[in-house]
């Protein structure tokens, strides 16, 4: 059955608090597994355990802020990531090093 395209519009409204709520949920649960998971925080990649501690893994970049609506052009090795085709508005573009 196809879905109308108000009930598209509601769904793809609410994506943002549906990712937010799902990566949430993962955390807790891989915690509560006994596994450790990745966070970032302030440009320092930390390993989080059960117990609650954590160790640092690596310092990186500092995150680039970027407001809702706001289109990036990333490139990588030459290419280039995330360009809407036929768009004629200039990109702002932000350069990225492979992690390694």
């Amino acid at each position: 059955m196809p879905i109308s395209e108000k009930s598209m519009q509601f769904l793809e409204e609410h994506i943002p608090e549906l990712a937010q709520s799902a990566v949430t949920q993962a955390y807790w649960q891989t915690l509560a597994s006994g596994h450790s998971v990745l966070q970032s925080e302030n440009g320092i990649v930390y390993e989080v355990f059960p117990d609650g501690t954590r160790t640092i893994v690596k310092k990186i970049a500092p995150p680039t802020p970027v407001r809702v609506g706001e289109k990036r052009v990333i490139r990588l090795h030459g290419t280039q990531v995330g360009k809407d085709r036929g768009e004629s508005a200039p990109q702002r573009q932000t350069g990225t090093e492979p992690a390694g």
